[in-house]
This record gives structure tokens, sequence and C-alpha cells, in this order.
């Protein structure tokens, strides 16, 4: 994923993003940590750029957490159950699905507010992707 001039690379399972530049320089960031654990990326979920910043989901092993990096730090966005697909960009908003029981509903986020989708619930199945 490129954002800022630099591309950004996200390994399997690793506690931080690295960025690279064009002029060979390198950046570490360390993904936050929740809870004493330090995240980790989730390689099964894409990243999306979203208002010129990445979104990608972060784990500790158990839960998922949608977080954005804006090419010097994180901060998460607070998507309400499960979440169980990656982010995808569409028009002017960023969507994800999140599961609650058994019932998945598909979130919309505008830059400031998560909105559930009106008629964005489906029953919940075992694997969920979004084309983008």
């Amino acid at each position: 994923v490129q954002l800022n001039g630099r591309v950004l690379l996200f390994g399997s399972r690793d506690t931080y993003l690295d960025a690279f530049s064009d002029d060979g320089g390198l950046s570490r960031y360390s993904y936050p940590i929740v809870g004493g654990i330090r995240l980790q990326y989730a390689s099964y979920k894409a990243p999306a750029v979203y208002n010129s910043r990445v979104y990608f989901i972060l784990t500790n092993g158990t839960a998922s957490f949608l977080y954005r990096f804006n090419g010097t730090s994180f901060s998460s966005v607070a998507i309400p159950g499960t979440i169980v697909s990656a982010p995808v960009t569409f028009g002017t908003n960023l969507y994800i699905l999140s599961q609650s029981g058994t019932t998945v509903q598909l979130y919309r986020y505008n830059g400031t507010s998560v909105i559930a989708v009106t008629g964005g619930t489906i029953p919940a199945t075992r694997w969920f992707a979004m084309a983008r």
C-alpha cells in the first residue's frame, strides 16, 4: 500500500509496520498495545486507503480492531461486534462487516462516524469478503 510517497509493508502477524521511502529510508512503527498485549497485523484482511489514511485490522489473538495510520501514528475506530471482513473503500465512505450473535451488519464510516447501513444485515456464515 502507498501513503504519502512511501510504501507501507504489513507483515503477517508482525507487531510493527514498515514504511519505505524512494530515497531508501525506512521507518518502523510499532502497533499499539491493548490490554497489555502488542497488537499484530491480521494478514488475512487487506488494508484500504481512505481520506489519505490507511485502514487495516489488528488483532490481539482473540479480538480484532479497526485502526488507521496517518503516516506517523495509529488511532482506533470503534466498530460494534466482531470484525469479520477487511475494510473496503467505496465512493466517499469506508465499509466493514461486523458480527453480533447470528447476524452480520454492514457498517459505513465517513471519516467521523460509524453508522449501521440500513438493510445491511445478513445471516452469519463462516467466511466473508467484500469486493473492492
